[in-house]
C-alpha cells in the first residue's frame, strides 16, 4: 500500500491515477491526515507533499517517525 497526502486535487488525481496499477493507493489531503492514516496501518511508501496546509511534509514526516510505530523503517 501507498500513502499519498497531496492538497492539491489534481496532483492527488495523478498520482493515484499512476500509482494505482501497482499498488494500492491511499489519499488523504493533509500531514495531519497523514500522520493518523500512519498511526492505523502500514504502508510501503509514503509520499509527502512538501507545503500543505495544517503540517507540510517534512514535519509530517518527523511525527511519522516519530509517533508511528507502523512506519518506523517506512520510505518516505
Amino acid at each position: 500500500d501507498i500513502l499519498i497526502a497531496e492538497d492539491n486535487p489534481v496532483n492527488r488525481m495523478l498520482l493515484h491515477s499512476f500509482l494505482n496499477d501497482i499498488a494500492n493507493v491511499e489519499a488523504v489531503n493533509d500531514g495531519e491526515d497523514a500522520v493518523l492514516a500512519c498511526r492505523e496501518k502500514h504502508y510501503q511508501i509514503i509520499l509527502l507533499d512538501w507545503q500543505m496546509p495544517k503540517l507540510g511534509g517534512l514535519d509530517a514526516a518527523k511525527r511519522i517517525r516519530q509517533e508511528s510505530s507502523l512506519n518506523i523503517a517506512t520510505p518516505i
